[in-house]
Formats: C-alpha cells, structure tokens, sequence
C-alpha cells in the first residue's frame, strides 16, 4: 500500500507540474515555426527589396524555407541576407513580411501584449514591424533589435513599438495591423539574419 501511494503521489506531482505548460500555451498565438504547412495567419511569407539601385539586393527571393532552427523547432527556420542599400532617396527596403489576414485587411491583435521570437544573426541591428492600416507614410511602428550569433529569445511588448521621428503621428494600438515584417537597418552594409518560432502573446 505505501508503494502505491508513493507512485501516487509521484504521478500528481508530475502532473501538477505538466498543467501549467498546458495552460501557458494557451497565453501564445504560434504564427510559424517554419516546420512546414501554412503559418496560422492562413498566409505565406515573402520577401521583397527595392530596385531603386541604391545597391541593395535580398535572397531567397521567393521565400523558402531554410534547413535548421532553433531549440524549438530544430528542422527549419526563415533565414535573409545580402546587402542593404545608401540611405537616399527614392530610400531602400528589404524585408520578410507576412500578411496578418487572409482577405489582406486589417487584424486586431488587441488580445495580445507582445510578439515573441527566436533571432540570430550577424550581430547587427534589425528591426521588426507591425503595420497598421492608419500609416499611409510608411512610418510603420517598429522595435529595433540586435541579432546575435547564437539562437536568442526575443520578447517585445507592444508599448516598445515606435514609429521614425519623421513620421506622421498615428495612435499607438494595433486594432488594424496588416503586415508582419523583419528588415535589415544598417546601410550599405550586408545582413544576415535568421527568424523562427514566431508568436503573438497574450500575456
């Protein structure tokens, strides 16, 4: 009887310990891991740069899928790189982007308090960009992050994101997002950097 209840025992303590790992995922929208399937967003990924030959160029274009990942999600992950362009107008781009609603229209992502993501790098600056249907002058609301060598939690709560100082002042809030991106920020200068395990959190 004592053997019983000390497998008893054994056997709730075990489970009090898995039920807060249940609950906990129920505090995270995983947008992609990159392991295969469409994201949750019911979207693809692309990936774009501008021609505006101010020397920036991106690869992969078309987005795929690249072997290796994080701790997470070991198999894939989204990975850029080339050479980001002169900062002068008419102004360089590139990006990984993913729209956030399958119509293409505005997502409300007033249930969540931050994005959440696994970064590497070359140890450069980056930055992530949620854009909002009110921004017409591409002044988007944006956190800059540094992308280390080594797989590194990202965590960032919404109030983080700012838009340029040049920008026309929208209303912080994320009622109306429409895109999700990554960007290289350092000009003419190559980049590098690798995304996985991308979600929304609640809490």
């Amino acid at each position: 009887m004592k053997r019983l209840m000390n497998q008893l025992l054994k056997f709730w303590m075990l489970a009090l310990l898995f039920i807060p790992a249940v609950l906990k995922a129920d505090d995270l929208w995983k947008v992609d891991d990159f392991e295969g399937g469409t994201p949750a967003t019911g979207t693809a990924w692309w990936t774009g740069c501008d021609n505006n030959h101010l020397g920036t160029s991106l690869t992969p274009i078309p987005f795929t899928v690249e072997k290796g990942g994080s701790s997470l999600s070991p198999a894939h992950c989204a990975h850029i790189w080339d050479q980001y362009g002169k900062n002068q107008a008419p102004w360089p781009y590139a990006q990984l982007s993913l729209a956030l609603d399958a119509s293409n229209g505005p997502f409300s992502l007033v249930p969540f308090k931050a994005i959440r993501f696994m970064a590497k790098g070359d140890g450069k600056v980056y930055k992530v960009v949620i854009q909002k249907a009110s921004v017409t002058d591409y002044g988007d609301y944006e956190f800059t992050f540094t992308a280390p060598q080594t797989w590194t939690l990202v965590d960032v709560p919404f109030p983080s994101f700012t838009q340029p100082t040049w920008a026309k002042t929208v209303a912080p809030g994320f009622t109306d997002a429409t895109v999700l991106k990554f960007c290289p920020t350092v000009n003419e200068s190559d980049f590098d950097l690798s995304v996985d395990d991308v979600a929304f959190v609640k809490d």
